[in-house]
């Protein structure tokens, strides 16, 4: 976050993918594959979103880069999924009213915009 901000970072493991050096057979790495390429997209228009709304979301923005940045200095993948996390510990470390506002508009962005499990 921008110095100023006021924002706490708060560490959240995160699991990556699959363990290197495991075995993985034929089918799921394609599977993988398939389902990397659609999480590639999906947070590509959920950044999308967040930078096409200006001054409205200029907050929910830098909340967003923020988890970003973490995520990738944890060593982790940026997935929707790891973004609802990360937005969730942080709700839950902050009393500040105003932080928790933007942290919720961000979260309802996210979700509003990560497709539902298939078989859910």
């Amino acid at each position: 976050m921008p110095a100023g901000c006021g924002y706490r970072r708060v560490a959240v493991f995160i699991s990556g993918s699959s363990q290197p050096g495991h075995f993985c057979p034929q089918g799921l790495t394609d599977n993988t594959m398939k389902l990397n390429e659609q999480h590639t997209t999906i947070e590509a228009d959920i950044i999308q979103h967040f930078r096409s709304g200006g001054d409205a979301l200029a907050a929910e923005t830098a909340v967003l880069d923020a988890v970003i940045r973490d995520i990738v200095i944890h060593g982790k993948k940026v997935t929707s999924k790891a973004i609802i996390l990360y937005l969730i510990a942080e709700l839950e470390s902050t009393s500040d009213v105003v932080e928790l506002d933007v942290l919720r508009s961000a979260l309802e962005i996210v979700v509003g915009k990560t497709p539902d499990d298939e078989g859910f």
